[in-house]
């Protein structure tokens, strides 16, 4: 049968890349991982289309040729006309079955919801929660634009955009707008029916007539609109509103499902408690800040007033030395002094000063220390043996000059979990309190112990003077001492070992106590966490 149908075919034909180039534009048929099965299924739905308007068409001119009597090329030029009406709806509906594959096949509610919602209990900053949310709400319904805005400490008198995806009107809404003032009242989500071009074009011409609350909600809507969006959902916190979500058109152009609000309405319920938990986080954030920075004030004030104290007396010294040297080197001296006198006059003095600069000296390098804190190093198997040797080491002449017996009873195989470095300055400065408290022919042991199989424990047991009781509370306070001002200054001190040991031990998550008896000799107990406690706390 000669079917002349070449006429209809080849436009259609000639279409077929146009379409196919709309569709691959108007469904983002460029995403990488959805382009070759999305061609396929477009193309395979066209094919069908063209087979079924093709067969259509031969089956209409047939009829109207042959039963009626119309000449073949007015019933051509009829289905012609038939098919440029019918291909507007065509298309439509092919682009409705095209968004229903390839979008809309996992469309249950309780999964979407799940996707939606996910982690975000888990994120506690408010700002990344923001995004993330924004970030899922496109991904998983094909949003292409989407917008929140939030309450800010800020600006109290509008709501600031803080996530978006697509480009938005406006970088905040006033807290006088009718959206925010329907949405506050309603406490639900607001759909517009209004376009943008006719959101503009009404909020232009009514925008500022809107007062009568009653009429808030079509004002709402013509906002909304006017924004480049469709839908608004609000957020509330603690009874206020604490932001609003704009959603805009979805990626396919599709049109938005009733049952797809309803589940943005619950995410929402969600979200506020997302925010909440993140804004309980910051909370906790915030008191631990405050906290550091009044214990960090209170050291300052303690570390000024015991400088104040401290380095007062040694330059006070200096100045009442040099205030001396001036004066019997001044003419006007009653007994001029022979230059024998004054050089050894001028060599005592400047020995006085040269160890008050030191003991300054020594407060600003401890000082120093203080304000440079930095983090401790924990390592595993530290052999506390191998460190107390090279301490002893360097006490070796003051041992030997005081004949003072110093017995090491630590395993070699005896390990603990700390920073080496921390637990060399450790020992220094116990050592160091042990000799100038124990008399000749003296002992020091320093020996190793455990309990109860949770913390290890050295101990630097001295047979020396002992600390009084009264002042026992006090001897890991900065600058105290209890060493007396006429001492040497390599006995006198500066009142700051005990606190350095304190602190380390402190860092390290273990701690340190004192047992004295006056006349008796002092033990100085170190507890050192297990590996899983310090992992624990490493962690927290």
């Amino acid at each position: 049968m000669n079917v002349p149908i070449k006429p209809i075919s080849s436009p259609l034909v000639i279409l077929y890349p146009l379409i196919l180039t709309y569709a691959i534009i108007r469904h983002r048929f460029l995403d990488i991982q959805k382009l070759i099965k999305n061609t396929i299924i477009f193309s395979l739905l066209y094919v069908l289309l063209l087979g079924f308007v093709a067969v259509l068409l031969f089956l209409l001119k047939e009829t109207v040729s042959r039963w009626i009597g119309m000449r073949e090329s007015v019933a051509q030029g009829l289905a012609i006309a038939l098919a440029i009406a019918l291909y507007t709806p065509l298309k439509n509906g092919l682009s409705r079955i095209t968004h229903r594959m390839l979008y809309q096949h996992s469309q249950n509610p309780e999964i979407i919801f799940r996707a939606l919602s996910g982690d975000l209990m888990h994120i506690l900053d408010a700002s990344k929660l923001m995004e993330t949310m924004v970030q899922r709400i496109s991904q998983i319904l094909s949003v292409e634009k989407i917008a929140f805005y939030t309450r800010t400490t800020s600006n109290p008198y509008a709501l600031e955009r803080a996530a978006a995806l697509g480009f938005w009107r406006r970088k905040h809404l006033l807290f006088s707008k009718s959206l925010v003032l329907y949405l506050e009242k309603a406490r639900g989500f607001l759909v517009s029916p209004l376009t943008q071009a006719e959101g503009r074009r009404l909020e232009k011409q009514k925008g500022k007539n809107f007062v009568d609350t009653a009429k808030w909600k079509l004002q709402a809507e013509v906002e909304i609109a006017a924004l480049g969006g469709i839908t608004a959902f609000p957020v509330f916190g603690k009874g206020l509103l604490r932001g609003i979500l704009l959603v805009g058109a979805k990626k396919s152009d599709m049109p938005w499902r009733e049952e797809e609000f309803q589940i943005l309405a619950s995410f929402m319920r969600h979200l506020a408690l997302a925010f909440e938990n993140a804004d309980y986080a910051e909370t906790i954030r915030r008191s631990r800040y405050e906290i550091a920075m009044r214990e960090r004030d209170n050291l300052a004030g303690a570390i000024i007033a015991a400088v104040d104290h401290e380095a007062k007396n040694p330059i006070h010294a200096v100045s009442l030395n040099l205030g001396t040297l001036i004066a019997r080197l001044s003419p006007s001296s009653a007994a001029e002094p022979s230059k024998e006198e004054l050089e050894a006059l001028t060599q005592k003095i400047m020995k006085r000063v040269m160890e008050d600069i030191q003991d300054v000296s020594v407060i600003i390098e401890h000082l120093s220390n203080l304000a440079d804190k930095k983090p401790l190093l924990i390592q595993e198997n530290v052999r506390p043996r191998q460190i107390v040797q090279k301490v002893m080491e360097g006490f070796a002449a003051e041992l030997s000059a005081a004949k003072i017996k110093l017995r090491l009873e630590i395993p070699e195989d005896f390990t603990l979990v700390c920073d080496p470095a921390a637990l060399t300055e450790i020992f220094v400065n116990l050592l160091r309190n042990a000799i100038q408290a124990t008399t000749s022919a003296g002992e020091i042991i320093v020996e190793s112990l455990s309990e109860n199989g949770k913390t290890f424990i050295l101990q630097v047991k001295d047979t020396g003077s002992g600390i009084p009781p009264a002042v026992q509370g006090r001897i890991f306070e900065p600058f105290f001492t209890t060493k007396q001002k006429g001492d040497t200054p390599a006995k006198r001190g500066t009142g700051m070992g005990l606190f350095i040991v304190k602190e380390y031990m402190q860092g390290i998550g273990g701690r340190v106590e004192v047992q004295s008896k006056i006349g008796r000799g002092t033990i100085f107990r170190l507890h050192f966490p297990l590996l899983d406690s310090v992992m624990e706390r490493t962690a927290a």
